[in-house]
């Protein structure tokens, strides 16, 4: 990851990056950025559930011939 000084990256989009990992250490990832969730918003594209149901929020986005549809889980409603 890119270092920026701090205040000058909003957010980071992270794509399949647990893709080769155990889900020991894809917890060990969504535990990082959780931990640095004050200090900056992280967008990941996963196809691990291990890994996005430790997520806030899930985008998702379905492809039809011509069309697409977008949808947003808020999975705070959902935490235990």
């Amino acid at each position: 990851m890119l270092r920026a000084p701090p205040g000058d990256a909003e957010f980071f989009v992270l794509d399949e990056i647990v893709a080769a990992l155990d889900s020991t250490n894809v917890s060990r990832v969504a535990r990082f950025l959780r931990g640095r969730s004050k200090q900056f918003q992280t967008i990941v594209i996963s196809l691990k559930d291990t890994f996005y149901d430790k997520a806030d929020c899930l985008h998702g986005v379905t492809r039809n011939p011509g069309f697409s549809n977008s949808f947003t889980l808020d999975l705070k409603a959902f935490a235990a």
